[in-house]
């Protein structure tokens, strides 16, 4: 019987990543627009943590603790953006699956591998939170930090786009 009580679990973690995709799209990108494709909010998101890292000069990110539980992450991090998101419904963009582009996917699997390497040394999973989709803790530990940090300034659109498009080249 655990695959019925595992369904709603899994749809409550794909609304999640949805959620936390769309503040991320809001907070990184701006510009009003309607929605963002979701390899552009994913990469922003990588570029942005990894500016945020180097502008640390190899001082920790973290602190005295060193690491984020998952219950932290769910219960305040995801808590205070559903919380923010009733207070402003339908204020953040969607965000677009990439359109049916093999090299698209593949990039935005590619920078999602990148994220979750990065930050998984960092988060105490808790067994329960091991059902999850494995991108959302990473994506609240971004949030969390720029919570923290405070939000980079953002590119105007043709240096995200330069960006992007190096990135994608680079790619392996």
């Amino acid at each position: 019987g655990g695959e019925a009580a595992a369904d709603p679990m899994l749809a409550a973690g794909q609304q999640a990543v949805e959620l936390a995709m769309r503040y991320l799209g809001h907070s990184l990108m701006g510009r009003a627009a309607a929605a963002h494709p979701v390899h552009e909010v994913i990469f922003a998101a990588w570029q942005a943590y990894e500016a945020l890292r180097r502008g640390r000069n190899g001082s920790s990110l973290w602190g005295a603790e060193g690491r984020l539980s998952s219950q932290f992450l769910t219960s305040v991090v995801l808590r205070g953006l559903l919380v923010k998101q009733q207070m402003v419904p339908d204020s953040w963009p969607e965000v677009l699956v990439s359109e049916h582009s093999p090299r698209l996917q593949r990039f935005c699997q590619h920078i999602t591998h990148l994220l979750t390497s990065a930050l998984r040394p960092f988060i105490d999973v808790a067994a329960e939170a091991t059902i999850l989709p494995p991108i959302l803790l990473p994506l609240l530990v971004i949030i969390e930090l720029f919570h923290q940090y405070g939000w980079p300034t953002q590119a105007s659109e043709p240096e995200q786009q330069a960006a992007l498009a190096a990135a994608m080249a680079a790619m392996p």
